[in-house]
């Protein structure tokens, strides 16, 4: 077995371990089950890459977030390790193939969803792998308690049936005391080793203002960042309003949204990582997996859904260990608005059955027929038709995919369907008399058989690359062609891509999860109250209140940073301050009556203090005024 250090320094270049990672990791090297509860940028992953590495044999990591597999695997590839990510789509015979290749060419880490545990025949393949580790990545969404409950995830038990020597790593950033017993339980873990950092973050100054002017501040605080910046919005629309005012402001920045292609979220995040952009205005789903060590800001424009999604958030500043800051701005109407709007978008069963059975029409699926299809839609085109709320609709998708009925990406992309309306000897001479066509339509006729007898469905992805034209121009070249009678054109877009786990069966399918939509309700009410009391509460140190929610018992010690720490000390200083200027202006006054101006000069303090500490020496009967503004002591 290879040295986990020599490991360490061989694929990372690091020379030692931080924190626990060295106990977790001779712990599991010695065949223990163990859970590990560290904050966000606490090195989980290693935890469980670094045994995999030393051990023979293939580790199966269990996640239930694909994008972050997918950066997982490409990580490990880049430094020369055998990584896979088992895609959804895939038919029995790739399955086959990608399962021999694993076999046989010492692969070490299999990513999986949740959801694949669910499959007889993948379950058989696992049977005959030499496993060395089972690790559980976002464990708190295998608990009923957890802020993101996915009931696939009871099905991890299978494997420690198949595999009940192989040990088992438990790990996520954020869990509650309740929580974390639940993972213990539902994973069947047998005497597992617990390793658990503090959740406190003693570089990260929370600061939580109430303001009327939420832009100014935005402002006011990224001017004020030296390094990197990330604004957290709940809305498309919110970051592109945000990066308009920035630019507006000479400060670099880009919008980050669901609605963005795969290329353009590649190219926003390459900027960002290479400083080329200061700031990232971004809904939630922005920062997962991503380690930025110079992000000096974290700023939330609105109020978060959860403190386990805030903590996640706030925890991608400072991760240099230089001080940070997270800034949460919020007005008089934002508790209210916040309690009001997620209550009225989280579904009950109804709206489930509802948004299911549309869906179903409107992909025209059958009764009994839609495992393992694939479909793109624009949501807001599917909500106009059935005149569906659109949020709400949204929230019902995801619950549909935390319920493993069905799971999506958003991913925007532009579908097109051509047909050539002409002859081929009438096209030919018409590209020779408008030769800015003609590459784009020599491409399309060379890869594309059939076209001038069917529709026939184009990748826009793939034309742009291979002719180095933006997607934007070949859409409008396509329109033109078609308004000449070149082509007949049918131009579709999308921004979900939906993959059905189960088939259709209507209500059968909804009333068998009725319970934990109801208890998801709940969950999601408790949630936003526990964010509002926490804004709210301006009596006790912020980094304590999250600990204190986290269960972080043994670490409760006010940060002396955050916004209630900064006016706890202001206070205090302030009273210090006026108990020795009382002393000076008293011993000021013995000398005879002055005026305020007087005793500023005579004392060097700010006129503010002076005038305050006048003020109660008159209220308490120590001096009284005389004409002409003069201040004498009292006998």
């Amino acid at each position: 077995m290879t040295d986990p250090k020599d490991i360490l320094f061989q694929y990372w270049k690091f020379s030692n371990f931080r924190g626990l990672q060295k106990e977790v990791i001779e712990a599991c090297l010695d065949g223990h089950d163990c859970c590990v509860f560290f904050p966000t940028g606490g090195g989980k992953s290693l935890c469980f890459q670094v045994p995999a590495l030393a051990r023979e044999g293939i580790c199966i990591v269990i996640s239930p977030l694909i994008s972050l597999m997918q950066d997982q695997v490409q990580n490990l590839k880049l430094k020369g390790i055998k990584a896979i990510h088992l895609k959804g789509g895939l038919s029995y015979k790739e399955t086959d193939r990608i399962f021999d290749n694993i076999a046989n060419a010492n692969y070490k880490f299999l990513y999986l969803s949740p959801e694949k545990l669910q499959s007889q025949v993948l379950l058989e393949r696992l049977k005959y792998l030499n496993i060395s580790l089972i690790a559980i990545d976002e464990a708190h969404c295998i608990s009923h308690w957890g802020h993101d409950f996915r009931p696939a995830f009871l099905d991890i038990f299978k494997l420690r049936d198949l595999h009940p020597e192989v040990p088992i790593m438990a790990l996520t950033a954020t869990a509650t005391h309740r929580v974390r017993e639940d993972i213990q339980n539902q994973l069947q873990l047998k005497n597992p080793k617990v390793f658990k950092s503090s959740f406190k973050r003693p570089n990260i100054a929370i600061k939580i203002l109430q303001t009327d002017n939420k832009w100014r501040e935005l402002i006011h605080q990224v001017n004020k960042a030296k390094a990197s910046v990330i604004v957290y919005v709940r809305s498309r629309k919110a970051t592109l309003e945000l990066t308009k005012l920035l630019h507006q402001n000479q400060i670099t920045a880009n919008a980050f949204h669901g609605g963005l292609s795969n290329l353009d979220r590649q190219l926003i995040l390459e900027q960002w990582l290479g400083n080329k952009v200061k700031v990232v205005v971004a809904t939630s789903a922005f920062g997962m997996g991503i380690d930025k060590p110079d992000v000096d800001l974290v700023f939330h424009m609105h109020l978060p859904e959860s403190l386990e999604s805030y903590y996640q958030e706030i925890g991608r500043a400072g991760r240099d260990g230089n001080p940070a800051k997270a800034v949460l701005v919020y007005n008089s109407t934002d508790t209210q608005r916040l309690s009001h709007q997620f209550l009225k978008v989280i579904p009950t069963v109804k709206d489930v059955k509802k948004v299911y059975k549309h869906l179903m029409s409107y992909l025209q699926i059958a009764y009994g027929e839609g495992d393992s299809e694939e479909f793109g839609i624009d949501l807001n085109t599917f909500c106009s038709r059935y005149n569906l709320p659109l949020r709400k609709s949204f929230e019902v998708l995801k619950l549909l995919d935390k319920l493993s009925i069905l799971s999506f990406n958003q991913q925007y992309q532009i579908n097109a369907r051509i047909q050539v309306v002409v002859s081929h000897k009438v096209l030919l001479n018409y590209l020779r008399q408008n030769q800015s066509f003609k590459d784009l339509m020599t491409l399309i006729l060379r890869t594309y058989g059939g076209i001038f007898d069917l529709f026939t469905s184009i990748n826009l992805n793939f034309i742009s690359n291979k002719t180095g034209f933006s997607q934007k121009k070949i859409k409008n070249d396509l329109m033109a062609l078609e308004s000449q009678g070149i082509i007949s054109l049918k131009l579709t877009q999308q921004d979900l891509i939906l993959r059905f786990l189960m088939p259709r069966e209507d209500d059968k399918t909804i009333n068998s999860q009725k319970k934990f939509i109801n208890s998801y309700r709940d969950q999601k009410v408790k949630q936003i109250d526990a964010v509002c009391d926490f804004v709210q509460n301006k009596n006790q140190c912020f980094q304590m209140q999250l600990l204190e929610y986290f269960g972080d018992e043994e670490n409760k010690m006010e940060c002396g940073i955050c916004s209630v720490c900064d006016a706890q000390n202001i206070q205090l200083t302030t009273k210090a301050n006026r108990k020795d200027l009382t002393i000076l202006i008293l011993n000021e006054l013995k000398k005879g009556p002055k005026t305020p101006d007087d005793l500023i000069k005579a004392i060097n303090a700010e006129k503010t203090q002076v005038i305050l500490v006048l003020k109660h020496l008159l209220e308490t009967n120590k001096i009284e005024i005389q004409p002409n503004n003069f201040y004498k002591l009292l006998k």
